[in-house]
């Protein structure tokens, strides 16, 4: 891609969002962490090469998992003083 002066790198990465279960967080966090640096590096590194590098972190999808989550979430902060509450927004 450098040789030809034009080229796109596509990554995919992910980003643990504080929802998700802790012992699930170290797990995902590293290997997405490294993706994200090795992305921004490259993309420093080609940048007047004519190849763009990006990275692509999907959001979250509605699955019978997630569901239960949002669920089980809406039910511990109606209990701790509803969504005004800044400890849980």
């Amino acid at each position: 891609m450098k040789a030809k002066g034009w080229g796109r790198i596509i990554n995919i990465a992910s980003r643990a969002r504080p929802s998700s279960p802790a012992r699930s967080r170290s797990l995902t966090s590293r290997p997405s962490t490294g993706v994200l640096g090795m992305t921004k590096v490259a993309a420093i590194e080609l940048a007047n090469s004519g190849v763009t590098v990006n990275a692509i972190c999907p959001g979250w999808v509605l699955t019978p998992l997630v569901q239960k989550q949002l669920e089980d979430r809406a039910k511990r902060t109606r209990h701790h003083g509803g969504e005004g509450n800044p400890r849980f927004s």
